[in-house]
């Protein structure tokens, strides 16, 4: 999932879109209506938060792992 985050536009939007059709289907939401409610509702992240979420949880593992103290 980390190694997404630093990859090209392009694959990543394809994914991006293809979560987006995925949450449409689920809930009947013609293209013209925007999403973002939608992953809400559903208690979902969307591709970027996953990354977000990942990558702050490497870096807790990591700290908490080394005993590190951040100023």
């Amino acid at each position: 999932m980390l190694i997404w985050r630093n990859n090209y536009d392009t694959p990543l939007s394809q994914l991006i879109r293809l979560q987006n059709k995925v949450v449409r289907i689920i809930n009947d939401v013609p293209l013209q209506v925007s999403i973002s409610p939608h992953y809400v509702n559903l208690g979902l992240l969307k591709f970027r938060g996953i990354v977000k979420l990942y990558t702050y949880l490497l870096m807790y593992k990591h700290i908490s792992d080394n005993n590190l103290v951040i100023f």
